[in-house]
């Protein structure tokens, strides 16, 4: 089975929302035809729209082999987003995120067959269409699904009204490529690479890749933006010089402005407390902390699950993180649960450890492509988080146990946290895996492409223009991951791992007593 979910931007994940609509009158929707592969995509998208992960799971067991996932990333040019979306568990999380598909319509033009079926759907929550490619073996018991294609698309042409006030920007950013538009949007790339990314090197043999395959006529054929984005993507994340590398933060995205369909201060009021009510619905990346006195008799346990670290430049999130920091400080042990945390901001990242700490500790430095410092980060002392008004009368500090749950979904400055905690010396890392995601490069910086050809913000490139250096060891995870110090077994039900993760710390804290007791006999 060959599931692949592509996403033109890396932001955090908040960027699979990047396709977006103007449209808002409802369309004649045609029906699905009466083939076998219709009746399986009608099935897969109910199970989608649940947003249930008990029933999205059912699905995938029922009707394909999980192990067998094969992640098709020969055309993606954001391969850690496919692998990442390749599980039932994170399409439970992009169906809370987009609200579910409507279906629209099948693709005009494309291939179809009693196999195999196209079709767009619009996002239910918020506009923005996606294209779903579903394939299926007729032959084999219950028709079992043998690829699904699930991306982000433009907003196609066909559903914009000719009057409506944007459809000549569309037009335009929607124009099929020349070939002298794929000239200077190549060339613009090549410019790009070469005076901005972190590594000359790599940046030279991507500029060969590209430079050849536009000579050689391999671009020729490709007329849409749509098509030649992902062939981009390919040709210059498909070379490394960097050995085991698995994930480089540079990709090309296509995709229609933002701006373009918030037509009003209403529109964009609505999209603003859209986004207010997904970050409540979540309690602003903090979970409900418990305290347990069982557990270690006359002690204190408190365990706190994190499941985003969004800005704490919005005072939401700021005032979560306090509420969820200053809950613990009275406790003896702390257990942070960071599993399936993308991560996301730095300074989260770093208020959080600021609690951990008695005094102000370094953490990194980003180094650009000279090796000249562009940015350090460190915690914050106590004074300043008072300072702040933050802090009521103590923080945990940092002569407490602190443990740190972790898995292969715990990513970039949820890392950051755990790899603190682990070189610092400050606590335990209890992984369901031997280490984490292993992402430790700097978000990507955006350059806009060819805006005077196809408009602004419709063709942009991303990538890294410095490295993260940790200051506690001269290096970082990237790639690798964060060690997990504790392996508990992995057993894909969420709450029995926490169980098992606070277990392990909990028979850590046991036996330190009892060698306290030894040595004090």
């Amino acid at each position: 089975m060959k599931l692949t979910v592509v996403s033109p931007l890396l932001f955090g994940f908040l960027s699979i929302t990047q396709a977006r609509s103007i449209t808002k009158e409802q369309h004649s929707v045609p029906a699905l035809s009466n083939t076998a592969v219709s009746h399986k995509f009608s099935d897969w998208l109910s199970a989608f729209n649940t947003a249930n992960e008990t029933t999205i799971v059912d699905f995938y067991e029922t009707h394909y082999n999980l192990s067998n996932v094969d992640v098709d990333v020969e055309t993606n040019n954001t391969t850690h987003l496919a692998m990442l979306f390749s599980e039932p568990i994170q399409l439970v999380w992009m169906a809370n995120w987009t609200g579910g598909f409507e279906f629209v319509d099948v693709e005009p033009g494309s291939e179809h067959s009693d196999t195999s079926i196209t079709v767009l759907l619009k996002q239910k929550t918020h506009p923005g269409y996606f294209r779903a490619k579903m394939e299926i073996d007729d032959e084999q018991p219950g028709q079992p699904i043998t690829k699904l294609d699930l991306e982000p698309c433009t907003t196609p042409l066909r559903v914009i009204p000719m009057d409506h006030p944007n459809r000549t920007l569309y037009e335009k950013g929607l124009q099929p490529l020349t070939p002298t538009l794929r000239e200077k949007l190549i060339q613009n790339i090549v410019t790009v690479l070469r005076e901005q990314y972190i590594y000359p090197q790599q940046a030279e043999e991507k500029i060969a890749i590209l430079e050849s395959n536009l000579k050689s006529g391999k671009y020729d054929t490709i007329i849409n933006s749509n098509d030649l984005m992902p062939r981009l993507g390919a040709d210059i994340t498909n070379i490394s010089t960097m050995g085991s590398r698995t994930y480089e933060q540079i990709f090309i995205a296509y995709h229609e402005p933002y701006n373009l369909h918030l037509n009003s201060d209403a529109e964009i009021q609505v999209e603003t407390n859209w986004l207010e009510e997904y970050f409540g619905h979540t309690g602003y990346g903090f979970g409900n902390v418990s305290l347990n006195t069982e557990d270690l008799p006359g002690r204190i346990v408190a365990s706190l699950p994190i499941t985003h670290l969004f800005s704490i430049e919005e005072p939401t999130v700021l005032e979560a993180a306090t509420r969820a920091m200053n809950s613990v400080s009275d406790a003896d042990v702390l257990i942070l649960d960071l599993r399936n945390n993308f991560g996301m901001s730095a300074a989260t990242a770093a208020f959080v450890l600021s609690y951990l700490f008695d005094e102000q500790r370094a953490l990194t430095t980003l180094l650009d492509r000279d090796g000249n410092v562009q940015n350090t980060t460190s915690t914050m002392s106590i004074e300043e988080l008072r300072a702040r008004g933050v802090v009521y009368e103590r923080i945990f500090g940092g002569s407490k146990p602190v443990y740190v749950l972790a898995n292969n979904n715990t990513m970039n400055e949820a890392e950051l946290i755990a790899y603190t905690v682990q070189k610092y010396g400050r606590g335990v890392v209890i992984g369901e895996q031997e280490a984490t995601g292993g992402w430790a490069s700097p978000q990507a910086v955006r350059f806009p492409l060819c805006e005077e050809e196809f408009g602004e913000g419709w063709w942009s490139m991303y990538l890294q223009t410095s490295r993260l250096v940790h200051v506690a060891t001269g290096t970082n995870w990237e790639d690798v991951g964060v060690k997990s110090d504790v392996v508990v077994e992995e057993t894909g039900e969420e709450e029995h791992c926490h169980h098992k993760g606070r277990l392990a710390a909990i028979e850590m804290e046991k036996k330190k007593g009892i060698v306290v007791q030894d040595e004090l006999r």
